[in-house]
């Protein structure tokens, strides 16, 4: 707050940084909360972190993208979905 940033969360989530998640599961979470302005979170590099493999978001990404297109969705990046100049924190 003191550097007048703004704290953003997201309606839809799924446990995809679990190693016993399927693609299929990821998908069907995903689009079980789908609704318009949301903000999806997907975790990236936890094969990097904590050992497992992140086969399971990589292969649910091609089906959940074009599913959610034929739903009448566009994706947006944040500074766009919020109407905000984008701002960069650098330790």
């Amino acid at each position: 707050r003191d550097l007048h940033y703004r704290v953003v969360m997201w309606n839809d989530m799924t446990s995809d940084y679990e190693a016993s998640t399927t693609p299929q599961n990821i998908t069907q979470k995903i689009l079980d909360r789908m609704r318009p302005m949301g903000i999806i979170v997907l975790h990236d590099g936890r094969d990097t972190k904590i050992g497992y493999s992140r086969q399971n978001v990589v292969k649910a990404l091609p089906v959940l993208i074009e599913k959610i297109r034929q739903a009448g969705y566009e994706f947006a990046p944040l500074d766009q979905l919020l109407r905000e100049k984008p701002y960069f924190y650098d330790h």
